[in-house]
């Protein structure tokens, strides 16, 4: 018998260096890493991660499959394999980047166009220990997250910060759905 009751494929999405590949170290492996090493293409990592609803005696063990998207231009012609059979993703922008956030509206199309149908997804501002350089308000993060009828939560991979909380958040929308 597997350790695991259902199995998901979790797609993270968002422009180059905004923290992507440093939410999922942290959560798989609660640790973060200072140097910036940037993702070729595609990641994959796994976890197995317990679920329920608030209050809920019984919890639901989860196959989490994560794809760690590539934000390059130049790996655009590769999304559309990447992102098929996806059961959700988190969509991220670095609060320090404002380009990362206009584009965040571009990544959440190209779900729609090569995923086929609306998957749960959440927002995040990532980065959000680095208020000093912050240039995207969390009024403007709700108001995103609210035009694209999704959740929004603020995170940093460095102090962990919601990172968990983020990708709970989004293993229980997805149950919700399936």
């Amino acid at each position: 018998m597997s350790d695991f009751e259902r199995i998901y494929k979790l797609v993270m999405l968002g422009d180059e260096a905004v923290g992507k590949t440093s939410l999922i170290l942290q959560h798989t492996e609660h640790r973060f890493a200072e140097s910036y090493k940037m993702t070729i293409g595609t990641d994959i990592s796994a976890k197995v991660v317990e679920t329920g609803a608030k209050g809920a005696k019984t919890k639901t063990k989860v196959y989490l499959i994560i794809w760690d998207i590539g934000g390059q231009e130049k790996y655009r012609i590769l999304r559309e394999s990447y992102l098929r059979g996806a059961s959700g993703g988190l969509l991220v922008f670095d609060l320090t980047n404002k380009a990362s956030f206009n584009h965040v509206l571009d990544w959440a199309e190209e779900v729609e166009k090569f995923v086929g149908s609306k998957i749960p997804m959440v927002l995040l501002g990532n980065k959000e220990d680095l208020s000093s350089k912050r240039v995207v308000t969390k009024e403007d993060g709700e108001k995103l997250a609210g035009d694209l009828e999704i959740e929004y939560l603020e995170t940093s991979a460095k102090s962990s910060k919601n990172v968990d909380v983020s990708f709970d958040k989004i293993v229980k929308l997805i149950l919700k759905k399936s």
